[in-house]
């Protein structure tokens, strides 16, 4: 029987927009490619959809994610990286702006047990703080400090900054809110 070993990663930033801005973009579930930098992304994906009657606002929520295969990097194949990729929102805290999500099924490297969270604090007019904290298990004998920096370049660049901008975007269109 495998053992695995627990990995903890957190990463923590401030984006121009309001704690409320930020918050409206990120319970956009399935807008993953309109957010995650097109420019060497930590995961290349091809498209993002919901599954078939999952809607934002509505608990569970699941996104499928469709990895190009053709983008990883070498070395990288559907034995290391499933193509599809399932991630459900299972608890949302809206007073609190508390968002809890899971990757299910199979998962990348042969990690198991991935749930995180993203929490946005108003700082100021203008301006919030994004905490994302995820916690896996992975597999003994991984190396895990590319699963670390994956994790960090996704929650970094991915989640705090990217969902930042496309939080921006939506509120210069007049889009912040639901």
């Amino acid at each position: 029987m495998p053992r695995y070993t627990r990995l903890d990663v957190t990463r923590q930033g401030e984006v121009p927009v309001s704690a409320e801005q930020y918050w409206q973009a990120l319970l956009d579930w399935g807008a993953v490619l309109e957010w995650m930098p097109s420019e060497s992304p930590p995961i290349p994906l091809a498209e993002c959809g919901l599954v078939e009657g999952h809607a934002p606002g509505k608990l569970p929520c699941t996104r499928v994610l469709r990895v190009d295969m053709k983008r990883l990097p070498e070395g990288m194949d559907h034995n290391i990286v499933p193509e599809l990729l399932y991630e459900t929102v299972f608890h949302v805290d809206e007073t609190a702006r508390v968002l809890y999500y899971t990757l299910d099924g199979r998962m990348p490297f042969g990690m198991r047990n991935y749930v995180a969270c993203t929490e946005v604090d108003e700082l100021a007019f203008g301006r919030a703080r994004v905490t994302n904290t995820g916690r896996v298990d992975v597999p003994e004998g991984t190396p895990m400090e590319p699963i670390r920096m994956l994790m960090e370049d996704t929650y970094d660049r991915g989640i705090i900054r990217g969902i930042g901008a496309y939080a921006a975007r939506r509120a210069a269109h007049g889009r912040s809110e639901r």
